[in-house]
């Protein structure tokens, strides 16, 4: 996948987000989760506080690790989609199709998962997640079909 670097700095982000949360600051932070606690933070111990900022990143960002774990050893740029006999086949056929089905309806369905990554797209890593999974079905689904096409046509000639 490629993206070790951006994580790390989306992890050091979303840390920022949630010591804000748990110990506040002038503004609301949109992205911050729970939001800022009604609790006085500072008459707590510092190990307390510690707990509250960890239990804070824990619910923001462990989706997302999760989704880049998956994303680099399971998904986009996995050696076992690479490593395939028709790994390159089948995962050059999802982009073209996805890049063809944003063309063709408008940028309705968005670009694929690694383009959007690539081009710096801001989604969150569950979201280009999900949609590389849902990619990839959609490609099996195309193919299967085109299958069935050409034989149920080549069956048509026989009769």
């Amino acid at each position: 996948l490629g993206q070790g670097c951006n994580a790390a700095l989306e992890s050091v982000a979303v840390l920022t987000d949630a010591v804000e949360a748990v110990c506040g600051t002038g503004t609301m932070i949109p992205s911050a989760g729970a939001g800022v606690r009604e609790v006085d933070i500072w008459s707590k111990t510092t190990g307390e506080r510690a707990r509250l900022v960890a239990e804070e990143y824990q619910g923001l960002r462990h989706e997302d690790a999760l989704a880049v774990v998956d994303l680099t050893f399971g998904g986009i740029g996995s050696r076992r989609t690479r490593g395939a006999p028709n790994g390159k086949f089948l995962y050059m056929t999802q982009v073209t199709l996805m890049m063809l089905l944003n063309v063709l309806t408008l940028k309705l369905v968005p670009k694929p998962a690694l383009l959007r990554v690539m081009g710096g797209d801001l989604a969150p890593y569950s979201a280009l997640l999900w949609q590389h999974k849902c990619e990839k079905v959609l490609t099996y689904a195309v193919l299967i079909g085109v299958a069935v096409s050409i034989v149920s046509y080549g069956l048509s000639l026989l009769n």
